[in-house]
């Protein structure tokens, strides 16, 4: 399958499930059990948040071994979330892996209000803070709700751009076209998908080797 190929499967599942004519195929015994005797060949990777509220397979309606999950609050990318997308590149041959960010995100929410945390909490939302800080810098005055759009949309581009500087795969994947790296936000109160594209700078990012 290709990264188009893939993208549309994608955007057609999106529909089906704003429409509500979701099919949900491919969860059935048996393609479950034929995943353990064949193997899993995924059509994409999904980097997305951890909300409860962003159940990534039902939005793409998607089944079974359609979709590699990389899942973490504020949809960051640092070394593990890496990792796992060069596994589901390398490994896995998947042709398309999408950066999911959603409205009304918390983790953005809490970096734009500046909310205390402690723990590991505190490292999530210093991986937020760049986003915020150039949403704030780009809306001078704008009001809260403005600042949280615009920055859950930059965060977006943040854990791409994270993506393409920091693993060596995904800039050599993308360069000889194995795959395709894309954004989006799942708006959850519509249930639609905005698709954002690649990022503005990738083509500058993949000089780098």
């Amino acid at each position: 399958m290709t990264a188009e190929e893939a993208l549309k499967r994608l955007q057609d599942g999106n529909k089906r499930f704003v429409d509500r004519s979701h099919e949900y195929a491919g969860l059935d015994d048996e393609k479950r059990k034929a995943l353990v005797s064949e193997g899993q060949n995924p059509l994409a990777c999904v980097l997305s948040c951890s909300d409860s509220r962003v159940p990534s397979e039902h939005i793409f309606d998607c089944g079974f071994g359609d979709l590699f999950m990389v899942r973490v609050a504020g949809n960051i990318v640092h070394s593990i979330e890496t990792g796992s997308v060069e596994f589901a590149v390398w490994e896995l041959g998947v042709p398309l892996v999408v950066v999911l960010g959603h409205t009304h995100c918390g983790a953005v929410t809490a970096a734009v209000s500046e909310e205390t945390a402690f723990g590991a909490v505190r490292l999530i939302l210093d991986r937020v803070l760049p986003s915020v800080h150039q949403a704030q810098t780009e809306n001078p005055g704008a009001d809260t709700d403005t600042i949280i759009n615009s920055a859950v949309r930059k965060n977006v581009f943040k854990s791409m751009e994270d993506l393409l500087l920091g693993s060596m795969v995904v800039r050599r994947s993308v360069r000889v076209n194995r795959m395709e790296l894309h954004g989006a936000i799942y708006d959850i109160e519509t249930g639609t998908v905005e698709w954002l594209g690649e990022h503005p700078r990738q083509r500058e990012w993949l000089e780098l080797g």
